[in-house]
């Protein structure tokens, strides 16, 4: 296994956002207009009207449901065969059964058409939202499924360097707000009304699986399962039961800008108001959910056990090393949780670090994680994910659309598995003179050597 830690050199920048920590509140205003760019690569949120205030518009108010060029609704008359939807664009699909964005709007997938034996599972991102301890429902999520992703990153089906151009893409839309998950209907304060809230996240996926298989089928040449944002975290609860619903000759996972890094005690009663621990006797068994119920199961085991239950699955975690809407959100939910103590860019690298050090624990050398500098949210469905690197742009160094590109075409293992821009260093050593804990400008020594190596 090859390891590659780059040294950064003389003017070394983070990747089109500022290296040094932001204030919450200057956060806050670039994340709500930064989001509004990011949604624009899930079909999910799809492209926001501009607003003509001078403040930033936010990216958790529903986007207006623009006119689709295709759209289908499965019925008793008519389940919307690939062969019956549009060979030319993407298709709005409305699988039915009791799906539900949040508070109410309706769900639907995106399907984009291309060579049958090969499928894209992709989870989309978009926030989230959660009951605090007070019963105040925290709104920081999508509410209704907006319009079709454009083209680019790896929905860019023009260019010739995307590995992933000729796949069929199920989008999995998102607008539940609890990582695609959760089975709970719940009453919420809002606006300082109650408000029912559905965390409806599990019946929509299941009902877009369920039009998976009889659409296309269950066995694939390549199976793709991929996810931004907290369609990440979806991944990681959802890896397992796909790799098992499906059959295929090259697998792989793609887990894209959420490494799961939360305030101590916050995600068990998370995941329960969510009502994920319910959901989990069907992604897992009676055993798991028990441990969940008693907080003592989360989003990080699952991947784990799909990781390890699947040894020659190439996993993959693609991280910026100070990702600003990680960052973000979980101050966010610290202080829902009335939690001292905010985490910064240098945190989130440290915490990513010693997360990836556990997924790679329980592997049998088929996860890898490639980190690029700086503090872009969302890598593989925007523009410049041809350009990305470890040195944040291209000045040399691996790209990532080429190290994605063997793990999700060809379902190998990446090459380097750890890919890194910086000096090979432990937690116990400084960095010029400068505390390690304040600063990203290094690679975990930890990751350079899989314990399948």
């Amino acid at each position: 296994v090859q390891v590659t830690a780059l040294p950064c050199r003389q003017g070394c920048s983070s990747l089109w956002m500022p290296r040094s920590f932001l204030t919450s509140a200057r956060l806050l205003a670039i994340v709500l207009q930064v989001l509004s760019v990011v949604a624009l690569g899930q079909a999910s949120s799809g492209a926001y009207t501009t607003s003509t205030s001078n403040a930033p518009a936010n990216p958790f108010t529903a986007p207006p449901l623009w006119k689709w060029a295709a759209t289908c609704h499965a019925n008793a008359a008519s389940s919307c065969p690939p062969a019956e939807l549009s060979q030319e664009e993407a298709t709005q699909v409305f699988p039915g059964g009791n799906t539900s964005c949040i508070f109410g709007a309706p769900y639907s997938l995106t399907f984009y058409p291309g060579d049958s034996d090969k499928l894209v599972i992709y989870f989309a991102g978009g926030g989230a939202c959660w009951q605090s301890p007070s019963g105040v429902g925290e709104i920081h999520c999508l509410q209704e499924i907006g319009p079709a992703a454009p083209d680019e990153g790896i929905f860019n089906r023009s260019d010739i360097h995307n590995p992933l151009r000729s796949y069929t893409i199920v989008h999995l839309n998102y607008c539940s707000g609890d990582a695609h998950a959760g089975s709970r209907r719940e009453m919420w304060i809002v606006d300082g009304k109650q408000k029912e809230a559905m965390s409806n996240g599990y019946a929509n996926v299941k009902a877009s699986l369920q039009w998976v298989k009889q659409s296309l089928g269950s066995h694939f040449a390549s199976l793709v399962i991929a996810g931004s944002s907290s369609g990440s975290l979806a991944v990681m609860l959802w890896a397992r039961t796909l790799l098992k619903m499906f059959s295929y000759d090259r697998g792989s996972v793609l887990l894209d800008s959420y490494a799961g890094s939360f305030p101590p005690g916050s995600i068990a009663p998370i995941m329960k108001s969510w009502g994920m621990c319910e959901t989990l006797e069907s992604l897992v068994d009676i055993t798991t959910a028990a441990s969940c119920r008693a907080g003592q199961v989360n989003h990080l085991d699952m991947l784990r056990g799909a990781i390890a239950d699947y040894g020659k699955v190439p996993f993959v975690s693609v991280q910026s090393k100070e990702d600003d809407i990680q960052v973000m959100f979980y101050n966010l939910v610290a202080a829902s949780y009335g939690l001292t103590g905010g985490q910064t860019g240098p945190g989130l690298y440290r915490a990513t670090n010693l997360i990836f050090e556990g997924n790679q624990a329980v592997s049998y050398g088929n996860y890898g994680v490639f980190y690029v500098d700086g503090s872009q949210h969302m890598l593989l469905t925007m523009a410049n994910f041809y350009q990305a690197s470890v040195r944040g742009s291209v000045r040399g160094g691996h790209l990532l659309h080429r190290w994605v590109g063997g793990v999700a075409a060809d379902g190998e293992l990446p090459l380097p598995l750890f890919a890194c821009e910086g000096q090979l260093l432990s937690s116990a050593r400084r960095l010029r003179g400068e505390k390690i804990e304040n600063s990203t400008a290094y690679c975990d020594a930890s990751l350079s050597s899989p314990s399948g190596a």
